[in-house]
């Protein structure tokens, strides 16, 4: 009887470690891989809207079902500026830091707006971060500015597609997006275009 409760606490134990270990190291590991993919494919600090065959295999998201693009960025420069411009339908729009923790998220709902700035900026360090410096992690509002402790990272735009035909149209649309590094943001606040592009 001890020797099976012996077996059962060291499989149980096993286990556990099993599921800290993935926790603690697959996301990151994840992370890698997908940034690794996505410089190979748009460059560093780049956006580019993946063909189905990419998307497929970077994202590993059906191109039946969604346009994506991505920009790979490393912030070691300066602040990546994000433009947005997406079609007229169902998206999300997502920043991930290299830790694979999302950073920012928002969708068509909360932005009011298929096109927007977003300025990406690192933290000042882990204090500031503690103390809540990292910008505006939820819906877009008028600040459009967010901060991450990574260096590197991913922004993913996916859209929805409800009709296969309108992929080369969304895609059209989507590819009007840039993001790029600038060294130095002005104290200005970002211009917001409140317009709905067609789509």
């Amino acid at each position: 009887m001890i020797r099976i409760l012996t077996w059962l606490l060291a499989t149980a134990l096993f286990a556990a470690m099993i599921h800290i270990a993935y926790v603690l190291f697959a996301p990151p590991y994840e992370m890698s891989r997908l940034i690794g993919q996505s410089i190979k494919t748009a460059g560093i600090n780049n956006f580019s809207v993946l063909d189905a065959d990419a998307q497929e295999l970077i994202l590993k998201e059906s191109s039946g079902t969604a346009v994506a693009g991505l920009c790979p960025f490393d912030l070691a420069q300066g602040s990546l500026v994000f433009d947005a411009a997406l079609p007229d339908t169902i998206w999300s729009f997502a920043i991930y830091g290299d830790d694979g923790k999302d950073v920012y998220a928002i969708n068509e709902a909360q932005a009011g707006t298929n096109r927007f700035r977003l300025t990406i900026k690192r933290s000042s360090g882990l204090i500031q971060s503690l103390l809540g410096d990292n910008g505006d992690t939820g819906a877009a509002n008028d600040s459009w500015t967010t901060t991450m402790t990574s260096r590197r990272g991913l922004a993913i735009m996916w859209v929805a597609l409800d009709d296969r035909s309108l992929r080369n149209s969304y895609a059209e649309t989507i590819k009007q997006s840039s993001c790029r590094i600038e060294s130095e943001i002005g104290s200005q606040k970002p211009e917001i275009r409140n317009q709905k592009s067609e789509g």
